[in-house]
């Protein structure tokens, strides 16, 4: 055993000598090889603001197409514009959608896939999913935005800005132009949230409605309601969800009156998807927020 013992030591010492051939193998090292120099330049405000954006994604029933959303930005006319095209999963390139000089934005299948319903000039659409045989189904002074169709696809929701207290859009247009043309411009306010963060609560309100895909009157689900649908400020379509069966609707929204500047008491309510009975808030009991109903 002492002998081994002596030998092992040797090859340890002779391994840690400095000219050992042990010591120059344990030591050897290849060097990096040359990084090769990058171009470039410090980013600017014209390179980030001009980036295009890519967001929403939606894939087509099938599985076989995905739409989405392109934002450009054009600095000079100090103005950002929002165009849909449509590519095949499998690859190739893309297509815009409807055609390559409509601006459109939120875009959504139909469950045959066969549909697509969007917002365009601030109105909703409907076309073929090659882009024809386009229809619009609004007209409202409010606009339209968040579309969601009906399981059986004849009927599409969404939202558009109201007066609570007009009884119709003919309303709504008179109110809108009362004060624009007003030479008074002070923000009379009577009640919190009066504005939030550079908004002004003009008194208006987002209210669900209901059109047929093929076109026709659109009903104002909420009518009255001094609330709005989504909640603000990040609410969207995520708010309001059919039922199987297309007879109702469920939905988000606070109705908390004089202490909805600080309440976070948001409740889920079910209406009938043709107007014919009022909605009826069914998570009263739950102080939280309730929402995104499925």
């Amino acid at each position: 055993m002492s002998s081994r013992r002596s030998s092992l030591a040797v090859l340890v010492l002779l391994a840690l000598l400095p000219g050992s051939a042990c010591a120059q193998r344990s030591t050897t090292r290849v060097a990096p090889a040359a990084t090769p120099a990058v171009q470039g330049r410090p980013i600017t405000f014209d390179d980030f603001a001009t980036m295009p954006v890519v967001s929403d994604p939606q894939l087509s029933p099938d599985g076989s197409q995905l739409a989405y959303a392109v934002r450009t930005t054009d600095i000079q006319a100090n103005k950002r514009t929002t165009r849909t095209f449509i590519a095949a999963v499998a690859g190739g390139a893309p297509r815009q959608f409807p055609d390559n000089g409509t601006p459109v934005t939120e875009a959504r299948w139909s469950l045959d896939g066969k549909s697509i319903a969007y917002i365009n000039g601030g109105q909703l659409w409907v076309a073929d999913a090659t882009g024809g045989a386009r229809r619009q189904l609004s007209t409202l002074n409010g606009g339209a935005s968040g579309p969601v169709w009906a399981p059986a696809g004849d009927r599409i929701a969404f939202t558009s800005g109201v007066y609570p207290d007009c009884k119709d859009d003919a309303c709504n247009v008179g109110r809108e132009k009362e004060r624009t043309d007003s030479k008074v411009k002070a923000h009379i306010a009577d009640q919190l949230l009066y504005r939030h963060w550079t908004a002004w609560d003009e008194g208006t309100r987002s209210h669900l409605y209901v059109v047929p895909s093929s076109g026709g009157a659109t009903i104002d689900l909420t009518a009255g309601a001094r609330y709005d649908v989504p909640p603000p400020p990040f609410g969207g379509s995520e708010a309001y969800a059919w039922s199987p069966d297309g007879r109702e609707i469920a939905y988000s929204a606070k109705d908390q009156g004089r202490t909805d500047a600080w309440s976070t008491d948001i409740n889920l309510y079910v209406v009938a998807a043709d107007g014919s009975t009022p909605a009826s808030v069914i998570t009263g009991a739950n102080m939280g927020a309730d929402q995104n109903p499925v």
